[in-house]
């Protein structure tokens, strides 16, 4: 079964109630990105865990599994859930 790491799902259970953004640390193949992102569905696909997110570094809707993201914070400015400009 492929888990999140630790602590990683309750930040997020925030994010979605406190409808606001979080900053994520997102690794994949290729690479490591610092993203903002918005919460908007947490996914079950046996084995993995998937959220559904608004992503401010793509400017789109991504899908990210849970296990590839390695930390979190939160954002306590609510104009932090505005599109970052390149």
């Amino acid at each position: 079964m492929v888990r999140p790491r630790p602590g990683v799902i309750g930040p997020i259970q925030d994010g979605f109630f406190e409808q606001s953004a979080i900053e994520v640390v997102y690794r994949t193949a290729r690479e490591r990105t610092t993203r903002v992102v918005e919460p908007h569905y947490l996914l079950l696909a046996w084995p993995a865990w998937y959220l559904l997110v608004w992503d401010h570094l793509r400017d789109a809707v991504r899908t990210l599994r849970l296990d590839r993201v390695e930390s979190h914070a939160s954002r306590p400015d609510p104009s932090s859930c505005a599109t970052q400009t390149p």
